[in-house]
Formats: structure tokens, C-alpha cells, sequence
């Protein structure tokens, strides 16, 4: 995404997108000390990760590097547009907290409740911010986790390192009623009429049906990187569409890049429009 929009900004240095790669897995905990700056920088993102550390832990990263980093110094927290995309929900889904007696994921009036604060805690550090939330995908067989020897081998660790499983016969309609979910907090947010800040859906992940091809072969539960690059294409697209109803919701069917043009615009509310 970052490399999409530098090819088309024109007016300057694109601040913020990571570079390079990281030694070793985050796990819990996101960038620190020199990694901040010749790394992540404005890439919060972390593994193992369900809503709650993303309240906890990366909504406070993201103030904190773009208020304090050399390389973000022109930037006017307050005034300038924010681009930032949430693609979380996986793991409250697949994974359970030590505490949960049940062993059972994420339960939906936490999850909502958890998408609701975390959008709360955007704003109120992140005003004039354009958010994507990504759908979660529903069309994907869940033994493809373990399809490899690498990958059942990655899950066996995993298990002994701490990383505690969900039933796999658990997940769909988990994530199929977190969808609802994020539909209906978008929707609420969409309501509120903001100038300064938008929720938008994105819903190219829900229906594409992720094969084992699609994901990484190590691990068989993260997506490999043609997957990273479609899935950046159908988000791209997807910003600029219309409506809802022009948005792609399969990431997997053949598309090219849209280019923008002068008066393009991305959609905050169906009323409201800005340049971003």
C-alpha cells in the first residue's frame, strides 16, 4: 500500500511506511529503540495480537512515534490527513487468554466492545485519520493450518511456547458473527457525521477463498507475500470505489490498480468526501 500511494503522491516523502525487515517475530510487544526508525516506524503492527493490545499497546505506539520521530517532524498531528488500516480479529478468533475457563475465543459483546474503544482511542490521539477496517475472511478451510509437516510443527511449538489454540470447528462462525460486528460499529461511527474522521469497510478478504497456496509455507497461518501484494491492490481499489456496492469482495479475482485523478476522492461518509 505504502509503495501504491508514493507512486502517486507527487508532492513529497510518504511518512511513515516500514522498511526493511524485522530480525525476528514480534510477539506481544511492538518496535523498540533502533528498530523504531530503521524498521517499523509507523507499522504498528504485531503478532499474537487480538483487539485488546491493539488498545493497550499500538494506539499509543502510533501517537507516541509520530509525536516524537525526526522523520515525522513536518508532520502536523492535528491538521495533516492520516491514513491508517486495522486488519485485526484473526486472533481473538483462533486464540483464547490463559484466564478463559472455556477455552473459547473472543466473545462478541468483548469484541464489540473492544472495536468501539479501539476506533475511541484513534480519534482521540489521531484526529483527521481515514480508517480502513478489513473484513475478516470467511471462505478458508481452517486444517489448512496444519496442511504441512512445517506447519504442524509451527503449531506444536506454538502450543508449548504458550500460544493457547481455539477449536478450529469454532472459527468461521466466530468470524462470520465478528463481521456483523464490524459492520455495525462502522455503521454506528458512519453516523456520527465526523468531519475530521472516517471508518471505512473493506471487505475484499471476506469472500476470497484462501487456499494453502495463498499462505506462508512455514507457518501456513500468515499470507505469503502474492497474497500481501493482491490483497494491497484490492484495498487500494477498494478506497477509491464509489459506494459499497463497487467495493471488491475477493481480493483473489483478477484486478489491476485504479490510478486516481485530480478529482478523486475517498469516501468518509456517503455525505462526505475528502482528499486525504
Amino acid at each position: 500500500m505504502p509503495n501504491l500511494i508514493a507512486a502517486v503522491k507527487g508532492n513529497g516523502e510518504l511518512v511513515g511506511p516500514a522498511m526493511g525487515t524485522l530480525a525476528k517475530p514480534q510477539l506481544k510487544a511492538t518496535c523498540a529503540q533502533e528498530d523504531i526508525d530503521s524498521v517499523c516506524r509507523l507499522s504498528a503492527a504485531v503478532d499474537g495480537c487480538d483487539l485488546q493490545d491493539l488498545i493497550d499497546l499500538q494506539v499509543k505506539y502510533l501517537h507516541h512515534t509520530l509525536s516524537n520521530a525526526t522523520w515525522a517532524a513536518n508532520v502536523n498531528i492535528r491538521e495533516d490527513w492520516k491514513l491508517l488500516t486495522i486488519f485485526s480479529g484473526l486472533d481473538d478468533a483462533v486464540f483464547y487468554n490463559a484466564t478463559e475457563p472455556h477455552k473459547l475465543p473472543t466473545s462478541p459483546e468483548l469484541f464489540a466492545s473492544n472495536l468501539n474503544q479501539l476506533l475511541e482511542s484513534v480519534y482521540a490521539v489521531l484526529p483527521r485519520t481515514f480508517v480502513n477496517i478489513v473484513m475478516l475472511p470467511e471462505k478458508f478451510e481452517p486444517s489448512v493450518t496444519t496442511t504441512h509437516l512445517t506447519c504442524k510443527f509451527f503449531k506444536w511449538y506454538s502450543i508449548h511456547a504458550g500460544i493457547h489454540w481455539t477449536d478450529t470447528q469454532l472459527w468461521i462462525a466466530t468470524i462470520k458473527r465478528y463481521n456483523e460486528i464490524i459492520k455495525e460499529v462502522a455503521k454506528m461511527w458512519s453516523a456520527k457525521g465526523l468531519k475530521d474522521f472516517g471508518v471505512s469497510l473493506q471487505p475484499f478478504m471476506q469472500e476470497a477463498p484462501l487456499q494453502q497456496s495463498d499462505m506462508d509455507s512455514l507457518d501456513c497461518f500468515h499470507p505469503n507475500l502474492a497474497a500481501h501484494q493482491g490483497m494491497a491492490v484490492a484495498l487500494w481499489n477498494n478506497m477509491h470505489a464509489s459506494s459499497p456496492a463497487d467495493k471488491s469482495n475477493n481480493w483473489k479475482q483478477p484486478q489491476n490498480a485504479t490510478c486516481p485523478t485530480s478529482t478523486s476522492r475517498l469516501v468518509l461518509n456517503p455525505t462526505l468526501q475528502v482528499m486525504v
